[in-house]
């Protein structure tokens, strides 16, 4: 807007001080477009990756602030054939440390945010890219795991850790009954769409959903739950007229996200926050514990909240 020129401003900083630069150009206005600001810092942050004369077997985690959950079976299943280095940035503390990551095979994206990141190490560093959005639903947790095989040319060994989803999943249900219902929020640690079809996969009823934006790899989940779940009501969390949302008196059992938990007053929230990233059948286990363990705990939002640390 001042006409200034960064990239020369870049060159000359790095020159000066040593110290290498990256410009990232975040605009507000294009918060839902293709170079929305939270994209481009992450595509920024991953331009500090020099190309590497040689590649292991390790494979770099993209799009998400926190390391895979260490009690997922995915860290398990990649190790079944051969020893992987499972590679996050967080795993990271120095610069050096962290040009480890450009000598990965392959880049595993299991969040949109990392798209142009992924789109770049590819042309730059010759990394390719394995799309593997984070899931709960454990059919396509079954279709992330094929990708990986056919990938890798590999088989792994599934059935124990989706048996235990199934079970997981039948335990819920029958602990809490087929008339159980929850919402879902835009602040989960989720696809909003993609985990409202997965609830009602397992027999949950979802009478509502939060979300900010509609992602177009969420469309066809969008398209089952008109089929499957068609009295299903979508809110926009941002829109002006939420203020009034209390006034609707949404009720649900449960609510994962404050968003959710905070529009519908009474519903036992649980925050899925980013904090941890579940992956894989396991996330999905995990989830249905989380719940079942506030079944019965009194709970105060607005601590809860203010606790978390969460910032708006």
């Amino acid at each position: 807007l001042l006409g200034s020129d960064y990239d020369n401003l870049v060159a000359e900083i790095e020159k000066k001080t040593g110290v290498p630069v990256r410009l990232c150009r975040m605009d507000p206005i294009c918060m839902h477009t293709p170079n929305a600001p939270p994209l481009k810092v992450q595509e920024t942050v991953y331009k500090f990756l020099h190309s590497s004369a040689t590649h292991d077997e390790s494979i770099n985690i993209l799009g998400n602030f926190a390391q895979i959950d260490e009690t997922s079976e995915f860290h398990e299943v990649l190790c079944q054939t051969k020893e992987r280095e499972i590679r996050h940035i967080t795993n990271y503390s120095s610069y050096e440390e962290f040009q480890l990551m450009a000598t990965s095979s392959y880049n595993l994206l299991i969040k949109p945010a990392g798209i142009l990141a992924a789109y770049d190490l590819k042309n730059r560093l010759n990394i390719p890219c394995i799309l593997a959005y984070h899931s709960y639903g454990i059919g396509r947790i079954d279709g992330m795991y094929h990708i990986l095989e056919k990938t890798f040319n590999e088989s792994f060994e599934l059935d124990d850790f989706r048996d235990e989803a199934i079970d997981t999943t039948e335990w819920f249900t029958d602990v809490h009954g087929e008339s159980v219902s929850v919402a879902v929020g835009s602040t989960a640690n989720a696809a909003p769409f993609e985990l409202a079809r997965t609830f009602v996969e397992i027999g949950i009823n979802v009478p509502y959903i939060f979300a900010d934006a509609v992602q177009v790899w969420e469309k066809e989940h969008i398209q089952w739950l008109q089929k499957h779940n068609p009295s299903m009501k979508v809110f926009s969390s941002s829109h002006p007229k939420m203020v009034d949302a209390l006034d609707m008196q949404l009720h649900t059992d449960y609510a994962i996200g404050f968003d959710a938990g905070y529009y519908c007053p009474g519903a036992k929230t649980v925050p899925w926050g980013l904090e941890k990233q579940p992956f894989g059948y396991t996330g999905l286990i995990s989830l249905l514990h989380e719940m079942d363990a506030v079944t019965d705990v009194p709970q105060d939002l607005k601590s809860m909240v203010y606790a978390s640390g969460l910032v708006i």
